[in-house]
Order: C-alpha cells, then sequence, then structure tokens
C-alpha cells in the first residue's frame, strides 16, 4: 500500500462499513463521539495501524484499487492478526476477497506465524467477512461485549457514599492477578486459547493477560481501582479514560463477595460517580461471553442501572496454522 492509495482506501472502507460496525452504531445511538464521525474515528485508528509497512496491501484490478487487506506479525509470540480487510461492492463476486486470505496465509506461512487470530463483528453486515474467516480456519473463541451507558442516565446511588475508591499499587498486583485468574479463566480469550491448543510461545494465559494490562497502566488516563467499604473489599475495576471520545471504560472487573448484585451495582455507580469528575459523557463496560452462551456479566443487571441494550459484539477468533 502506497500513500497514493490512502484515499481509495478511506473511499472504500466508508462504503464497506457505513451502516455496519462498533463506531457507526455508536454514533446512531448516542450521536458523534467527542465531536468527529465515526468515520473520522476509525480512519484515525486505521492510519496509525497502516504506519507499519509490509503489513498492508491493496488489491488492483485494471489499475483501480478494488480491495485492501492488513495485517500484523508479532514474532515473538508466533501470533500473526488480521483486520481492516474490505473489497469495494462494485468489485465484490470476483473472488477478490477470497484470494486476499490465500495471499495473506502465504505471508503468515513465509514469515514462519503459527496462529491467526481476528476481531470481527457479529453484525449483518460482517456476514461476507465471518464467512471468510470460516473459510480460513479461524474458530470463535469468545465474544467481546460492550455495554454503554450515558453517564448521567446511570443511577446516581447513595449507596457510594460510605464505599471508597481506591487506585491499585504495585504492591496490591499479586493479589489482582490471582482474583483476575478466578474471574476470568472461563471466558478470556487467552485462557480458551490455552485450554484448546496448549500455550502460546511457551506463555501463561494470564501472564500474556498481565503484559497488557502492565502496558496500559504506563499511561496516565489507565488504571485498576480497589472498590470497598468499612475496610473490606467489594471488588475492582480496570479503567481506561478516553478523554477524546468522553468515554470512561470499565476493561474488566471482578466481585469478592457472594453478593453479586448488590457490589456490582456499587462498583458500576461509583465508577459512573468519578468518571463524572473527569466530565466524560458516556460509560462503557466490557463483558465476555463464551460460546457456550454463559457470561461473566448479565445484560439485565446493566439495564437495570441505566445502560442501553448490548451495543457492540464483536467475536475473537484464532487458528493454529
Amino acid at each position: 500500500m502506497k500513500d497514493d492509495d490512502l484515499d481509495r482506501v478511506r473511499e472504500i472502507a466508508e462504503m464497506s462499513w457505513r451502516g455496519q460496525g462498533g463506531a457507526w452504531m455508536l454514533e446512531q445511538r448516542f450521536g458523534r463521539m467527542g465531536g468527529k464521525s465515526w468515520l473520522e474515528w476509525m480512519w484515525m485508528d486505521m492510519l496509525t495501524k497502516f504506519k507499519v509497512r509490509g503489513e498492508n496491501f491493496v488489491t488492483t484490478v485494471d489499475a483501480s484499487v478494488a480491495g485492501f487487506a492488513r495485517f500484523h506479525l508479532n514474532h515473538d509470540m508466533k501470533v500473526a492478526t488480521l483486520g481492516y480487510n474490505a473489497v469495494d461492492p462494485a468489485f465484490r463476486g470476483r473472488s477478490i476477497g477470497k484470494n486476499q486470505m490465500a495471499f495473506i496465509r502465504d505471508i503468515f506461512l513465509k514469515e514462519k506465524m503459527q496462529y491467526a487470530e481476528v476481531m470481527v463483528s457479529t453484525d449483518d453486515g460482517h456476514a461476507a467477512a465471518r464467512h471468510q474467516y470460516d473459510n480460513f480456519g479461524l474458530k470463535i473463541i469468545d465474544i467481546i461485549e460492550e455495554y454503554y451507558g450515558r453517564i448521567p442516565d446511570v443511577i446516581p446511588m447513595s449507596v457510594c457514599e460510605p464505599i471508597k475508591l481506591r487506585k491499585a499499587m504495585p504492591s496490591d498486583y499479586g493479589f489482582i492477578k490471582e482474583r483476575l485468574r478466578v474471574c476470568l479463566e472461563a471466558f478470556h480469550r487467552y485462557a480458551l486459547v490455552e485450554k484448546e491448543y496448549g500455550l502460546i510461545a511457551k506463555t501463561p494465559w494470564l501472564k500474556r493477560l498481565w503484559n497488557e494490562i502492565e502496558a496500559r497502566l504506563a499511561r496516565p488516563d489507565a488504571g485498576i481501582m480497589l472498590v470497598y467499604r468499612d475496610g473490606e473489599y467489594l471488588g475492582l475495576a480496570g479503567y481506561n479514560i478516553h478523554r477524546e471520545t468522553l468515554v470512561g471504560q470499565i476493561s474488566f472487573f471482578d466481585v469478592f463477595r457472594n453478593d453479586y448484585e448488590s457490589d456490582l451495582a456499587a462498583i458500576i455507580e461509583c465508577m459512573a460517580e468519578w468518571f463524572r469528575e473527569y466530565r466524560l459523557r458516556l460509560i462503557q463496560v466490557s463483558g465476555l461471553a463464551a460460546v457456550s452462551g454463559e457470561r461473566n456479566i448479565m445484560p439485565h443487571l446493566l439495564q437495570k442501572y441505566g445502560f442501553a441494550e448490548l451495543t457492540v459484539a464483536t467475536e475473537y477468533r484464532f487458528c493454529k496454522l
């Protein structure tokens, strides 16, 4: 892919993903995020990823760009990631998508990748992409479910008064890792991949997850909050503050006690109150669903707390090459 191709790639991206995908659906439900359109946010993310030369390409027909694809090679983990693949609707039906996937597979094998992964939306507009991934051999491992609510709509609870929040410190990390092992082992993609395929690059799933969390903890707008009352911990919440989009995200959570519904409500509502201090507009909770249908958070509870129904659902797929 060359710089001269970018205008055409953006045009194909808009034609392909208007009316579908997480960014578009969020805008339809909540309006523009941070004053930018869904396409502007998506294009900013695409440009960031396109900066890695050699990991993106275009398909041309009669000298016209008809499609594009992107991938990322993690040589340490031997895992190749697919993402941002599209074909101009005017050129569909010519096996361009199929040929792009075959070209990508050849690159993965040449580069000695052992596994492949992809995230793909569950909406109807991504049915063709999911079909391509089925043919590639990528199996659904779990589903990431994103719930959003307007922060003013999340019920301000007096229950927050005696409850306190404390940012986790390095001395807490051993305890937190053990809690994450217990609460995520049945749901998190890394744990489920390890269960089916064994250790990836000889790295236990919890270490893979914690490496990602530590990288986020290095940023000023991310962290882990411990929630407690009268000296007793109720749970924890990993958070990210997205100042540009005005979204406060709870990326993972754990409830320690048996009073799950009450304590989860307290955690979410107190985090929403804390996000208000940053003048954020939306609160986002990320949940996980296993292929069996089991979830680590029940949708009816979130709707009870003021969240809209499921906004974005994304399959995580994985396969051995």
